[in-house]
């Protein structure tokens, strides 16, 4: 055997020896071809990718490494995330990551890029001068190496063009348009039994709710009801008695706890929900004595006294005559307790107790005589 074939025999051994390192995984080098643009424009289809083995030198966040996903199939993609024994990548090109892999799958990790343009026509080049004498130009003008002169000028020619061609055509890159929907709002009804949450949705709408709680310091509730209004709304009923037991407590929010369906997808939420409580109010209207109960809960234990007065004169002397009402109600909530002040009286003392939350209020106010 000649000095040269056994040169190129050896060389031979070592290419398919480098390509089919990335399968075998154990080899220091390997070398691999790219096909596909989904890592344009850092790496388009042709291009010689030499690598070396992470055995060797690791790799990290942003390298761009190869795995094999079967026996004649590896993918070239750059690391976005390494994390719990699993590697996230992602083609630069790709409008979204691959799949994990096991770290373990990751055999090399990219050392050099040639590209087409480069290596093609160097090795056009290179193969044609072990049959051609490029090195003797006399030579190849000879009717012998004439044709075969021909033959590998216009294949090297060829391969220059193509790969010109390959590499001058970007793709189309896809953009996708992932679906997001995020809270943009809430409101809770006047008489605050229902909460509205709204929210900004793209590329998706709310089709139903799976699930629905209402979280506070005093425990865990479910919602009376949920329903989706115009696919972008959610309207949950909030139980009264957790206002009482908020309010009491000295608190004045409350989680709420939620699971929607989407036409794509799944939204988990929790959001704080503040809320403010309206003081009950007292006044009197004409002869009617008005106890408004702003709170969803009952207005318990409230005390009114009503003191009539009349006075006469009996010659010189005033005479001063009075007569006292008590009562202790009960106003529910969201309404109004009404005392209609009877009976002919010159004037009248008013005065209404009641507590709200730790706070004593006392409520007191003089009524004029007033017709019906």
């Amino acid at each position: 055997m000649y000095p040269r074939d056994l040169l190129l025999l050896v060389v031979a051994v070592l290419l398919v020896a480098a390509f089919l390192a990335p399968y075998l995984g154990f080899p220091p080098f390997a070398l691999s071809l790219v096909a596909g643009y989904s890592m344009y424009p850092s790496l388009k289809p042709g291009d010689l990718v030499l690598s070396t083995a992470v055995w060797l030198a690791g790799f990290s966040k942003g390298d761009v490494v190869i795995y094999c996903t079967g026996l004649f199939h590896c993918v070239v993609h750059r690391v976005v995330e390494v994390a719990g024994g699993a590697v996230v990548t992602k083609g630069d090109f790709n409008p979204a990551p691959d799949p994990p892999v096991p770290e373990t799958a990751v055999k090399y990790r990219e050392v050099l890029a040639i590209p087409l343009v480069v290596w093609l026509p160097l090795a056009v080049i290179l193969v044609t001068s072990l049959f051609v004498p490029l090195w003797d130009l006399r030579r190849l003008f000879q009717p012998l190496h004439l044709e075969t002169t021909l033959f590998a000028l216009f294949v090297t020619l060829y391969a220059v063009f193509t790969a010109l061609y390959v590499v001058g055509q970007p793709p189309y890159r896809t953009v996708l348009q992932a679906p997001s929907v995020e809270l943009a709002g809430y409101e809770i009804s006047g008489d605050y039994t229902a909460l509205t949450l709204d929210y900004s949705t793209f590329n998706t709408s709310i089709v139903g709710v799976s699930s629905c709680g209402v979280v506070s310091s005093v425990g865990l509730y479910p919602c009376t009801y949920a329903r989706v209004v115009n696919g972008s709304r959610v309207v949950i009923g909030v139980p009264t008695f957790l206002y009482k037991e908020l309010f009491q407590a000295g608190v004045n929010y409350f989680y709420v706890n939620l699971t929607a369906k989407l036409d794509r997808g799944l939204l988990i939420g929790y959001y704080p929900i503040h809320f403010t409580l309206r003081k009950p109010a007292v006044k009197v209207e004409g002869c009617t004595l008005l106890v408004e109960n702003t709170l969803p809960f009952p207005l318990e234990n409230v005390s009114v006294r009503v003191t009539y007065v009349n006075s006469t004169w009996v010659g010189l002397v005033n005479v001063v005559h009075s007569r006292d009402e008590s009562f202790d109600v009960t106003v529910e909530p969201m309404e109004t307790y009404r005392l209609e002040l009877q009976g002919v009286f010159d004037y009248a003392y008013v005065r209404v107790s009641y507590y709200y939350g730790n706070e004593s209020v006392v409520w007191v106010g003089r009524v004029e005589p007033c017709s019906r």
